[in-house]
């Protein structure tokens, strides 16, 4: 019998779901449950065929018996890792050189050294800075963002001329900012990628979490675009060996790729219910794929 194996916190709806709707499946070949770690020696190994992390990223030692078991040929699914996409700044030039369209982006250095560092030993460091250059590349309004994902600082904001960027940039202290072009998208939308199947939902990261996803008229995807968003998202599972993930579009005349990022919180308390029973059935079909299991006999929810 082929076995999947979930490791996960305080997500705990999403991967018990899961748990149950492989194992209420009509294929007796595969089953599903929960892993349990203690000590690890080097010999030691897990009992499972494909193992499905959302939460290693957060414990350095899981992602040590992770990265070890891997090694020793169990799949790891790491659908949580959002260090794949922590420095945006080098997301947004992969994306580049795929000739993927992004808004054009600058790069900035921080404000204030790094923790040890003098400005002193920044000798290769321009100065002054010729803001002018790069107010007249992105233009206003912009966005101004943190470069890493996980920084404390806020990860938005939007700038309408050089004295609002100034402002933000004198009390970003230690961290990397980028500023980026922004328009006025006829569409903009969140779309929830497993394998190569995707969900279009609504998203705005400024209202309360469990308002900030909602479900949209989606019939301005039309074949065309769902061509394009099909292959965007392949350039993007090749580029970065990744299953389960987002992508943030925008619609002016082109299609915009506005950010990236693994899948957080996925709860049924945050999510619409027909956006959460979607990831439910598509992700555990996609897990049984991986153990080589056929997933068309499932039961009915």
């Amino acid at each position: 019998m082929k076995k999947i194996g979930f490791l996960f916190g305080d997500e705990i709806s999403f991967s018990k779901s899961l748990i149950s709707f492989i194992n209420s499946t009509n294929n007796i070949n595969v089953y599903a449950e929960e892993i349990k770690i203690g000590i690890f020696n080097t010999e030691d190994t897990l009992d499972f065929d494909v193992i499905f992390d959302r939460f290693s990223h957060k414990v350095p030692f899981y992602k040590t018996i992770l990265n070890v078991i891997n090694d020793k040929g169990i799949k790891i699914i790491h659908a949580s890792d959002n260090t794949l996409f922590e420095d945006k700044f080098d997301c947004f030039s992969k994306l580049k050189k795929a000739r993927i369209n992004i808004p054009k982006t600058s790069i900035i250095p921080n404000k204030i050294p790094p923790f040890g560092i003098e400005n002193k030993m920044l000798r290769n460091l321009e100065y002054p800075l010729d803001w002018n250059k790069m107010f007249q590349y992105i233009g206003f309004p912009a966005c101004v963002i943190t470069n890493r994902q996980n920084s404390s600082f806020y990860n938005f904001i939007k700038v309408y001329n050089n004295q609002e960027f100034y402002s933000v940039y004198d009390s970003s202290e230690d961290n990397v900012l980028l500023l980026q072009q922004t328009f006025d998208y006829v569409h903009s939308f969140r779309t929830l990628v497993v394998d190569e199947d995707f969900f279009i939902v609504g998203f705005d990261g400024f209202q309360p979490i469990k308002n900030r996803y909602f479900l949209i008229d989606d019939s301005f995807i039309n074949a065309v675009l769902k061509k394009k968003i099909s292959t965007i998202i392949k350039t993007i599972k090749r580029k970065y060996n990744i299953d389960i993930f987002y992508i943030d579009f925008g619609l002016t005349d082109k299609i915009y790729v506005l950010d990236i990022n693994t899948i957080q919180n996925i709860d049924n308390c945050i999510l619409p219910d027909i956006c959460y029973q979607w990831l439910i059935k598509t992700t555990s079909e996609f897990l049984m794929r991986q153990v080589g299991i056929s997933a068309k006999k499932l039961a009915k929810k």
